[in-house]
């Protein structure tokens, strides 16, 4: 089993579990894999935002949902979701956080400083 980092073992501490409690009320995108022939919902990219629905799919559970096709489409379909989501949330520029996810630059700097100060 591989090792947790400093940064998600201290986030842990701080009750910081996941994307959903490191965002907040911040919108983000985080990577929901298949699990296998049996599940109904494919393997994307989803953009969430809490409180608000930005998909009328049942299925996607108000999240704006990139289905990719095999590994090669993952790269492409997390660009196609980075787009969609400065556009409707007017992000700049995206950084990956400690948990794998993808958030605003500036928020994901901020909030770690503010967490792990």
């Amino acid at each position: 089993m591989p090792r947790e980092s400093k940064v998600i073992t201290r986030l842990r501490e701080l009750k910081v579990f996941n994307p959903y409690d490191f965002y907040q009320n911040q919108p983000y995108i985080y990577r929901r894999v298949s699990g296998g022939s049996r599940d109904v919902v494919p393997s994307s990219w989803n953009v969430v935002k809490r409180g608000t629905s930005l998909s009328d799919a049942w299925y996607d559970e108000g999240e704006m949902a990139f289905v990719y096709q095999g590994y090669s489409d993952v790269q492409n379909k997390l660009v196609e979701a980075q787009k969609w989501a400065s556009v409707k949330f007017c992000i700049k520029e995206w950084m990956r956080d400690p948990f794998g996810s993808y958030g605003s630059k500036e928020y994901v700097e901020r909030r770690l400083k503010e967490l792990l100060k």
